[in-house]
């Protein structure tokens, strides 16, 4: 079933909305009766739990007025671990090219598709009762499973679908980034400084858009130019030996940033 929407101009990187994707990306680490607590306390109404032992997957599912929220756990244990270093690629989403075909993390797939149809049937429900828009966010690993969960739920029920992933390791073959970059207009990628983890996995993978990098200072630019990643590259290089490129990735600092820019942002907007 395709819900045909009309489609949106391309959003800006919105510094309001970043904060409450950073927000949902560390919730997505608790249990389910603080998620359920916080996002009551928030305003936002919970829909779901989305979990499986086997895979170690976690996430959750909110709504408000306007927009679905689907917001994943990133790395934390031993398993997900191992769904990280599984770096074979394996078709996705489904197609039937057999030239040019989008590959994904195998790992990242098997963690996706353990709560994909449990994801799916709740989508397409809320869906069917007004026109969300639909917002996915997560840090690390988290990050990449909305990012397959993204192009995944445009394909399928087309709405107007929005990404905002914090160090997010690399998700697929140049062929899923660009069937990736075609269908979801809304994708933002927000790197920390020297973040190792969004260098990862090496081996023919590749980032989707869009480059949202956050300084060491705490500054955010949209898209830099190639003199600058080109400079930050070289002190990535000098950050692994450090090991700062590590701390540069906990969702902390992400965090930190984010909500800075947002509090500059919002005293800003008082003063007009």
């Amino acid at each position: 079933m395709h819900l045909m929407f009309w489609r949106k101009p391309r959003h800006r990187f919105d510094i309001v909305v970043a904060k409450t994707m950073i927000d949902f990306s560390r919730l997505a680490y608790k249990d389910e009766p603080e998620i359920r607590e916080e996002l009551a306390s928030k305003g936002f109404e919970f829909q779901a739990f989305l979990n499986d032992d086997e895979t170690d997957t976690q996430g959750f599912v909110a709504t408000d007025s306007s927009k679905i929220y689907v917001a994943f756990r990133g790395t934390e244990s031993i398993i997900d671990f191992f769904t990280d270093i599984l770096i074979v690629k394996t078709p996705f989403p489904p197609t039937r090219r057999w030239l040019f075909k989008p590959k994904a993390h195998f790992g990242f797939v098997n963690s996706y598709e353990s709560v994909k149809n449990q994801l799916l049937d709740l989508i397409s429900t809320l869906l069917l009762s007004r026109p969300y828009e639909v917002y996915l966010t997560g840090h690390s690993l988290g990050g990449a499973l909305a990012t397959l969960a993204a192009i995944d739920i445009r394909e399928r029920f087309r709405p107007h679908v929005c990404v905002y992933t914090f160090g997010s390791p690399k998700v697929g073959n140049r062929w899923f980034k660009w069937k990736f970059n075609r269908s979801v207009r809304n994708s933002f990628r927000v790197v920390h400084d020297d973040d190792i983890v969004v260098w990862l996995p090496p081996g023919g993978f590749h980032h989707v858009k869009t480059l949202v990098f956050i300084d060491s200072n705490g500054n955010i630019e949209v898209n830099p130019s190639l003199p600058k990643r080109i400079i930050e590259s070289m002190d990535d290089a000098l950050a692994a030996i450090s090991g700062s490129a590590i701390k540069d990735h906990f969702s902390k600092y992400y965090h930190k940033w984010i909500t800075k820019n947002y509090e500059e942002h919002m005293a800003k907007m008082a003063k007009m």
